[in-house]
């Protein structure tokens, strides 16, 4: 008994003496700990630390973006000058009209415009002759209701002021004339001489193609009846059909 005692004491007297740190008991299921187990030091746990960014460091390349292969639009410029020539047909209450002409016109805008323009004329009788010789020389207002187009068809009106001039000529003496008193008959109707100004206005359709360069056009105006300033004599009004060229810059 005495023996069990004083290997107990020296028993607790060598656990006393490991430390603390090193000590480890090792809980089993079902209780109690594990025989034999051994003892060690756990190494010390370091806490993790991101690493921070150097603000002085290069930035990062820049990748570039890929190109875009859609086809952008081309942008056409807005052309404001026109030369146009036309041929025109017509006719009033002394006969067919037919001849041709030229103008230039300045676009203000896409909606309003203005045209200036001259144009000769011959004028034939029932029986074929030339018998007069008219003039004309406007200055016409253009209005475009949906704006000029710089590629496709554009409806346009105009009016303005014209002044015409109509000169009767006789008849070429080497003609055939159908009987004796044709002559007579040609001439008793002919429209009046004179100059004077007369109001003109109209429409037509303007077709730009060629990035806007060119154009094709449609014209109907309505000539007022003109009144001769030195005679007061009154020709009839006249309508007009135009086919006109055009080149815009």
């Amino acid at each position: 008994m005495k023996t069990s005692l004083i290997l107990l004491s020296f028993s607790l007297i060598a656990l006393m003496a490991v430390p603390a740190g090193a000590q480890q008991i090792i809980i089993v299921p079902g209780g109690g700990q594990c025989p034999g187990a051994s003892s060690y030091d756990a190494p010390p746990v370091s806490p993790y630390v991101a690493p921070m960014a150097n603000p002085y460091a290069a930035p990062a390349p820049m990748v570039p973006q890929a190109p875009n292969f859609l086809p952008a639009k081309a942008i056409v410029p807005f052309r404001k000058w026109g030369l146009h020539a036309f041929g025109v047909t017509g006719s009033d209450d002394y006969g067919d009209l037919n001849g041709a002409g030229v103008a230039i016109s300045y676009m203000f805008n896409h909606h309003f415009g203005v045209q200036a323009g001259v144009s000769a004329l011959t004028a034939e009788d029932g029986y074929g002759y030339v018998n007069r010789i008219v003039t004309r020389s406007h200055v016409s207002a253009l209005w475009f209701p949906g704006g000029v187009k710089t590629s496709g068809i554009s409806l346009y009106f105009k009016a303005g002021l014209m002044k015409q001039s109509s000169e009767t000529i006789m008849a070429d003496y080497g003609a055939p004339l159908p009987y004796d008193s044709t002559y007579e008959d040609r001439y008793s109707e002919s429209s009046p001489d004179g100059v004077g100004t007369t109001v003109v206005f109209g429409g037509g359709l303007q077709w730009r193609m060629l990035n806007g360069y060119v154009s094709l056009g449609l014209e109907a105006t309505i000539v007022g009846p003109v009144e001769d300033e030195e005679y007061g004599e009154t020709t009839s009004p006249s309508f007009n059909m135009a086919f006109v060229t055009s080149l815009h810059f």
